[in-house]
């Protein structure tokens, strides 16, 4: 699974503000987090957020979307047992 992260502060030359964007089972970080940060800094400074750029691969991400999209599906791996005890 895939975790969007992203960080940031602002401005870059006198910073007042540091944001961390990090979303679990999120998919890139440019698609998911990246939009979430501008929106904050954006109220911060009293902007307008960014428009969001096309992807050409939207559909890369396409589980995110789908209300059937199960992440509990991937497969666990085993505990390796403790040292101490007898196998």
């Amino acid at each position: 699974t895939q975790h969007a992260s992203f960080c940031a502060f602002a401005p870059f030359d006198d910073p007042e503000i540091a944001i961390t964007v990090l979303l679990p089972g999120g998919g890139e970080g440019s698609t998911f987090a990246v939009p979430i940060a501008d929106a904050v800094l954006a109220a911060y400074f009293g902007r307008e957020p960014m428009e969001p750029e096309e992807d050409d691969d939207s559909e890369e991400n396409d589980e995110l979307d789908d209300p059937d999209f199960d992440d509990e599906s991937s497969p666990e791996q085993d505990e390796e047992p403790d040292s101490d005890e007898p196998t």
